[in-house]
Parts: structure tokens; C-alpha cells; sequence
């Protein structure tokens, strides 16, 4: 039965795929999501007997050495989930830390952009993988200049009028920016152990944490069902905000 389950997802990813011309953007967790990671030493004080598939990995030049054990599947999920969406990575932990641990675990080429802790703050903003983002915040930092300047005692007319012009401007290229950045994040959805992680309605899919010693793993089993059903509502117009 489970054998007939892993053939129909990609026969239906497949077939599907010319049809899907809307992608999702899916934007993944890294720790407890797609892998777990140990330090050596706490590894061996727990005695676990299912093996990692990393062993004595220096992840960084300042962290200890770490095991690490990827979600049974994990590779195959990705491979079909790149067939029709985008993939992204956002991580709390530091750069040096994941890069290390996606190439050793070779899934580093499937994620069209990465961010990790020094781009986190407080929440996890999926608005931050927009292409112009960084012009985003630039205009709406120029429009705030103006304002100030605008307000300076004894300027003429003539470059008040300029001002106003320039302001004009800029807050029409931000509207247009804003507008495609919405609905950038509409298509987006943060895959996340965490149900906290959750910012500004943005949608999180919780997925839950695995087990050491699974041969297959159900929970991106499941993943995959959802993402192919989210992908069919917004390519045919019956796409509508849920919770998971």
C-alpha cells in the first residue's frame, strides 16, 4: 500500500506540472524540520542506536563537532517539491552552520535562496525573500528623508515643488513594489516545527518533529499531498488562506 502511495504522488506531480503555472513558495526550516542535529557529546551520552547519516561534522570553525540524521526522504520530497515550486531556506542558525550541513547532506542546489541568523530578527518574515525587498525598505527610507527635508525652515518654493515631485515618485514605484510583494507572500507558506513562528497572517504548515529510526516518514508524505492540493486551488482559482 505505502509502495502505491510513493508511486501515485509523482505520477500526479507529473502530469500535473505544465498545468501549474502559479508556484507556491515554500520556505523551510532547517533544525527539527529537515534535519536533526547533536553534539558529539550528547550523542554518545544518550546512547542512541539508530545511526546518524553524518558523523563528526565541523560545522562551523566555532562549533563543536555535531551529528546529524536527515528526515527519511527528504531528498526524494524536495526533488518532486522542485518540479513545481519554489524552494527557500530560512534558518536561526548562523551561515557558516547550514551551508555546511546542506552540502554534506547535498540538498543545498534545491533552495533558490537562503537566510539565517543574521538575517532573523524577532519572527521569521517571509517578506524578506522578495527579489526587491532591499528597495523596499531603501524607498521607504528616502520617502521618510524627504518628509524632514520638506519641513527645513526657509527653503524655496522651487525645491519644496521638487520634493513633492520626488515623493510622488517614489511612492508610486512602492505601492507597485508592495503590491507584487504581497502577493509574493500570498503564495508562501513557512514549513516550520515551531507553531510560533507565525507573523503578520503569513501561513505556517506545522510539521512535527520525527523520530530517530523511521524507515518512512508520513508527515512530508502528508506535506507533499498538501503542497500538490494548494498548488491545483491557485492555478485554478479556488485558492483560499488555511491554517495548518
Amino acid at each position: 500500500m505505502f509502495n502505491i502511495i510513493l508511486f501515485i504522488i509523482p505520477a500526479l506531480i507529473i502530469i500535473s506540472k505544465k498545468y501549474f503555472k502559479k508556484k507556491l513558495n515554500l520556505i523551510f526550516d532547517l533544525d527539527n524540520t529537515l534535519i536533526v542535529s547533536l553534539e558529539i557529546n550528547k550523542y554518545n551520552s544518550l546512547n542512541i542506536y539508530h545511526q546518524p547519516d553524518i558523523k563528526y561534522l565541523k560545522a562551523s570553525t566555532k562549533s563543536r563537532i555535531r551529528v546529524v540524521w536527515c528526515r527519511p526522504m527528504l531528498k526524494f520530497t524536495l526533488y518532486l517539491l522542485n518540479k513545481f515550486t519554489n524552494i527557500y531556506l530560512y534558518t536561526r542558525s548562523n551561515k557558516d552552520y547550514a551551508t555546511n550541513i546542506l552540502k554534506s547532506i547535498e540538498i543545498e542546489n534545491y533552495f533558490i535562496d537562503s537566510k539565517y541568523k543574521e538575517d532573523c530578527f524577532n519572527n521569521k518574515d517571509m517578506r524578506i525573500f522578495y527579489p526587491e525587498y532591499k528597495k523596499i525598505k531603501k524607498l521607504e527610507k528616502n520617502i521618510k528623508k524627504l518628509d524632514k527635508l520638506r519641513l527645513i525652515d526657509k527653503i524655496s518654493e522651487k525645491i519644496i515643488i521638487k520634493i513633492d515631485l520626488s515623493k510622488i515618485k517614489f511612492k508610486k514605484i512602492l505601492e507597485k513594489h508592495l503590491l507584487l510583494m504581497n502577493n509574493f507572500v500570498s503564495r508562501s507558506i513557512l514549513i516550520d516545527d515551531l507553531k510560533l513562528n507565525k507573523c503578520d497572517n503569513q501561513e505556517l504548515y506545522h510539521i512535527k518533529y520525527f523520530n530517530f529510526g523511521m524507515q518512512y516518514d508520513f508527515e512530508l508524505i502528508k506535506l507533499l499531498f498538501y503542497i500538490f492540493y494548494r498548488s491545483y486551488l491557485i492555478n485554478f482559482r479556488l485558492f483560499g488562506r488555511k491554517f495548518v
